[in-house]
């Protein structure tokens, strides 16, 4: 356990083995295994290690609830759901588990539960980029940024936002064209990854919506690339950086698309899609103009193309562009 904690997990999972050979009904130690082997992403194997462990501890929601996540990653849809639902039962105010249940059932909620999101990045955070961009070939902070220098040139911007700034994806595009650039994040550990790249003048480990709401600094840019994905609902956080952001201030940012009529859905994933005309209502409704939209390819998910659009608006008034 003290060489997870110090990130050595490799080291770990031959330990939390050997304790297994000595004693294979220790349940805690084939559920350290588990996480271990998710760690690093042998998420077979980190299943086994969790069935095994729930085998041994069948009233434990935690075991229901890690394996089902897994199982979803696998593709493994209808034994997800048998384990979701046990964690469910067993403990009936896990968000978390709940969340997910919704999305295998084909239900739509207002948005994840902060905590869920906080969990599954902060789980992620070591293998962020190599995965998400060298394996499933994502896009999303690219197509953002290519908007932005598209219809924005070389304006430069006094005080930027990074919205689920993550590891500094989108940050790395946009530090050259900022005076100060503040990365807002929910994970602590994905905030000491993106740390480590010095990009950043300030990191704050806060919901989006609490950040904005606590600071008074006014950006004249907002980037929240691939971060919608997680909120359903997007009026609250739109209507707070309406208010929030200095005149001429521009907001760029992604989404998964839904299919035409619908404002958003909670998809099988997890992750939200929304439609165009509720983005463009949405932004409207709080005073955006909106400069520019286009689709793309954000990120590949198995065997699927995951279809998503990037919009800048602007906030009307002096600034950069006239409005």
């Amino acid at each position: 356990m003290v060489l997870k904690a110090e990130g050595q997990i490799a080291l770990a999972i031959r330990h939390y083995r050997r304790a297994l050979e000595l004693d294979p009904t220790v349940g805690e130690a084939w559920n350290n295994l588990g996480n271990a082997l998710a760690e690093l992403g042998d998420l077979d194997d980190a299943v086994e290690a969790y069935l095994s462990a729930a085998e041994i501890l069948p009233e434990s929601d935690t075991l229901h609830y890690n394996v089902g996540i897994l199982l979803m990653r696998l593709d493994r849809r209808q034994d997800a759901l048998v384990h979701l639902r046990r964690a469910v039962e067993l403990v009936p105010e896990r968000d978390d588990a709940a969340h997910l249940l919704a999305a295998l059932e084909g239900r739509t909620t207002a948005t994840a539960p902060r905590a869920f999101v906080r969990d599954l990045f902060d789980s992620y955070a070591e293998r962020f980029d190599a995965h998400l961009v060298g394996e499933l070939r994502y896009a999303a902070h690219r197509e953002t940024v290519s908007l932005l220098d598209e219809v924005a040139g070389d304006r430069r911007f006094a005080l930027a936002y990074d919205l689920g700034c993550g590891t500094g994806l989108a940050g790395a595009l946009i530090r050259s064209r900022s005076g100060l650039l503040v990365g807002i994040d929910l994970s602590e550990r994905m905030l000491q990854q993106a740390g480590r790249k010095n990009l950043y003048d300030s990191l704050v480990c806060a919901d989006i919506d609490a950040a904005l709401d606590e600071y008074d600094a006014a950006p004249d840019l907002v980037v929240a690339s691939d971060v919608f994905i997680h909120v359903g609902d997007l009026d609250p956080t739109v209507g707070r950086l309406a208010r929030r952001m200095s005149p001429g201030g521009m907001f760029a940012f992604s989404i998964e698309r839904a299919t035409d009529g619908l404002r958003w859905f909670l998809r099988a994933s997890g992750r939200y899609a929304h439609g165009d005309r509720y983005i463009a209502e949405t932004l409207a409704r709080h005073g955006f103009r909106l400069l520019a939209r286009r689709t793309a390819v954000l990120r590949h998910d198995r065997s699927e193309l995951i279809d998503g659009a990037v919009y800048l608006a602007v906030v009307p008034g002096d600034g950069g562009l006239p409005v």
